[in-house]
């Protein structure tokens, strides 16, 4: 997973993160970005084995 801020630029080193199946949760640590809107591209293998793309807006404030 890549953070980007809304102006385009990454906002963080990317997450990657093993989750189980069914989990919707995925833990994402800001530590000295400012509060702001940020979006993140998201990539993933479903059970099936395929592979998604999604992205998704976050709301982050301090």
């Amino acid at each position: 997973m890549n953070i980007y801020s809304l102006t385009g630029e990454k906002a963080m080193e990317p997450v990657v993160s093993h989750k189980e199946v069914g989990t919707l949760i995925l833990p994402i640590e800001f530590k000295s970005q400012p509060s702001g809107i940020y979006l993140a591209d998201i990539n993933f293998v479903s059970s099936s084995g395929k592979m998604h793309r999604k992205h998704q807006k976050l709301v982050y404030l301090k």
